[in-house]
């Protein structure tokens, strides 16, 4: 395997490092070997040589005494001399002998330091090998990881590209939508304009052509009948055929009951568990002794107007209930509903008597005009016109801007109403042209309108938390009704004038209830009921003027104030 085959390469190469360092004293160390072996071995031999030549010398002067002398001394001093030679030879070699063993056991303690030092070497070249494995193994998991990450990034990539390019389709296609439901709404409008239009003129029509048999009728009968009985005659079927068409203005110069002076309350009377669901709207009858309560959960019950016990329910809705009020008269109830339509009951016997449909929006606020006439306000951007009689509507009028809320005058013709940009318009219901609109009246959504009990002024209550009264001739404002505790919270948060019109109140998002001085505009009291503690919808006070309710949104609570 690779590993093996490298451990084999460190290990030489180790090896021949380490040998190198040695090599020259080992060669010198084994040269001096083989010289010592040698000088031995001659010196054996020389004193060899030297016994047989003392031998042979003793035997030559037994034989030869005089002649050979000389030749005996020569050889005497020959031998002498080269015996000296060989023993300072001997001992030169002894002490580089000597020197050997001293630098061969010098060499051998550095050898063994260096075997000691090479096999920690060897220990740590290990551990540095395994570091180098796991680090190799750790650089192939990044290497595998980068790659998958370098795919995975390629693919998100071209994943982002595919998102920018459908990104960039549907802006285009919904510019192209923008355009085109701006091109709708434009022609809806010209549309409803148009069949605005053509219903009045064939409501007008229609009323001239009923007037023209009616006049035709009369006057045949006239030419049939006795002079003496016709006055009686057409008295009575007048007063037959339809009932008579009574205003808010003529119902109260008839209700004498009505003529008081307002008295601002100062505690909780009832505090009612009203509905399941949020608290919208609330409406007291016209003689104060009824009081109606519209809630999200798509009823409308009906209250002792002073003890507060619950009399019935109306249902009916298929969505929110947003207003409710009182027919001049107190005979009908009328409820504007978030199903696009509005419904009418019989406030006697609770039976529904008409369900008014064709707004294509939230209907967030209604009205009589007079007993035979209801006037609603919707988030179509329209007003209509309903005939009671007939259970239909009698005229569109188009308002261009969502409507919050709406106040109807006592002569039962002119209307003003509340639209979210910010304005305040008037209507005459009669002709359906406008009469005036309040441009920059308030700095953000009006949420709801209230004519005074005098008819000369307008309350009008808004999202930039002020209240403002303007003059409806000359349409300056009056004057401006703000506190620093009052915070308008909701888009149906509706101001209303006490009877009397000396002061108004309205509800803030704190669960407060902020009364002040119309003709000062300053807080008279600030009352808090220790129940409400969302926003509140609506204050309303009641026509003897010795009360008002108030309507939590949140707390699905009404509370009567004493």
């Amino acid at each position: 395997m690779m590993w093996k085959q490298d451990i084999y390469v460190q290990v030489k190469q180790r090896n021949d490092k380490q040998v190198d360092q040695w090599r020259d004293i080992i060669k010198h160390y084994n040269t001096l070997e083989k010289e010592i072996l040698t000088l031995r071995l001659e010196n054996a031999s020389l004193r060899k040589s030297s016994a047989t030549t003392s031998s042979s010398s003793s035997s030559h002067l037994l034989s030869s005494s005089v002649g050979n002398q000389q030749q005996k001394e020569q050889d005497t001093i020959l031998l002498e001399g080269k015996k000296r030679e060989l023993e300072e030879k001997i001992r030169n070699l002894e002490k580089e002998l000597t020197d050997s063993y001293r630098h061969t056991s010098t060499n051998a303690q550095l050898i063994i330091k260096t075997k000691h030092d090479t096999d920690i070497l060897s220990v740590e070249n290990l551990n540095l090998q395994k570091k180098i494995t796991q680090q190799e193994e750790t650089i192939q998991e990044l290497t595998s990881t980068l790659s998958e990450r370098d795919d995975l990034l390629s693919l998100t990539q071209s994943e982002l590209s595919a998102l920018q390019e459908k990104v960039t389709r549907i802006d285009q296609r919904n510019l192209k939508l923008e355009s085109e439901n701006t091109a709708l709404v434009d022609r809806w409008m010209k549309k409803m304009a148009q069949e605005a239009d053509t219903m009045n003129t064939a409501n007008a029509f229609y009323e001239k052509m009923v007037e023209e048999v009616n006049r035709s009728e009369s006057s045949l009968k006239l030419s049939m009948r006795d002079p003496a009985t016709i006055a009686t005659s057409t008295s009575t079927s007048t007063s037959t055929a339809h009932p008579p068409v009574v205003t808010k203005s003529q119902y109260l110069a008839t209700a004498s009951f009505l003529d008081c002076t307002c008295i601002i309350p100062s505690k909780p009377k009832r505090k009612l568990v009203a509905h399941a669901a949020e608290v919208t709207c609330l409406g007291f009858s016209l003689s104060g002794s009824i009081l109606a309560s519209g809630s999200m959960d798509k009823s409308v019950k009906i209250w002792e107007g002073m003890t507060g016990a619950l009399k019935t329910t109306l249902n009916g809705g298929a969505q929110s209930v947003m207003c409710v009020c009182f027919s001049p008269g107190d005979e009908h109830i009328l409820a504007a509903n978030n199903d696009n339509s509005c419904r009418v009951w019989n406030a006697d016997n609770g039976r529904l008597r008409h369900t008014l449909t064709g707004h294509v929006g939230k209907v967030y606020t209604a009205g009589f005009a007079d007993t035979n006439r209801v006037v609603s306000g919707s988030h179509d951007r329209s007003l209509k016109v309903w005939d009671m009689s007939k259970g239909y509507c009698i005229r569109t009028i188009l308002c261009n801007s969502l409507c919050n809320d709406l106040t109807i005058a006592a002569d039962g013709h002119m209307v003003a109403s509340a639209h979210a940009d910010q304005t305040v318009k008037y209507w005459d219901i009669r002709s359906g042209d406008m009469i005036h609109t309040d441009l920059g009246l308030h700095d953000q959504q009006v949420t709801s309108v209230h004519i005074s009990p005098d008819g000369h002024a307008i309350l009008s209550n808004s999202k930039d938390n002020t209240l403002k009264i303007t003059d409806i001739r000359t349409h300056e404002v009056l004057s401006i009704l703000r506190d620093e505790n009052y915070r308008n919270g909701l888009n149906w948060n509706r101001a209303r004038y006490s009877p009397d019109g000396r002061y108004v109140a309205a509800g803030s998002v704190d669960g407060s209830i902020i009364v002040w001085n119309a003709m000062t505009s300053k807080v008279i009291k600030t009352l808090h009921s220790g129940t409400h503690s969302s926003a509140i919808s609506m204050c309303v006070w009641n026509p003897m003027g010795s009360a008002f309710a108030s309507s939590s949104d949140k707390d699905k609570m009404v509370v009567m104030w004493e």
